[in-house]
Formats: structure tokens, sequence, C-alpha cells
């Protein structure tokens, strides 16, 4: 189950549904988050933000974060360096591409 606000479980459906990865998420099976720490989620293979000339890593919501950007599929092998902050940011991925 997807955890945030409203408006985040939307946001990351949109994401999700132009990946192609997942249907609307049914809204019995929506668990709003409303703790203080992030969560942080794989298994969806994105791609990132193509803002930059390689695509970056961002996050999805304040609060939560994917870390899987498609190293399988020779794409980039993410961390996220979290070091205990409420808010997340994109300052703080670290990730190599993987050939």
């Amino acid at each position: 189950m997807l955890q945030g606000t409203q408006e985040e479980i939307e946001g990351i459906e949109t994401q999700l549904r132009s990946k192609k990865l997942v249907g609307p998420i049914p809204v019995s099976d929506r668990v709003l988050y409303t703790g203080n720490k992030p969560v942080f989620m794989g298994n969806y293979w994105l791609h990132g933000s193509k803002k930059m000339k390689k695509e970056k890593p961002i996050i999805q919501t304040e609060k939560i974060c994917c870390v899987d950007y498609s190293a399988g599929k020779g794409q980039k092998l993410c961390a996220y360096r979290w070091s205990g902050e409420q808010t997340l940011s994109d300052d703080k991925w670290e990730w190599v591409y993987v050939t």
C-alpha cells in the first residue's frame, strides 16, 4: 500500500501510470501516512527527471522516496543519503550508472 496524503498518493500514481507500471490505486487500498519519518520504497524501475542531460533521481514527495531507478536495466544504482531529516530533499541523492 502507498502511504502519504491524498495529494501525494495521486502524484505518485500519476508518475507510475506514466511509466505504465500500475493502474489507479483503489481508495480502499490507500493508507494516509501521518508519521514524521520518511518512507523509502523500491520495485518501480523509475528513470528520474530530464531537467539535466542525464536523468536525475528525484523524491516523490517530502516524505516519500523511491530508490529503484532501473539498475537491473543498465540505468542507475541509487541511494538516498538520509541523515534523520524529517523532510526529504533531492540534494541527498547518490548514484552510479550501471553498464
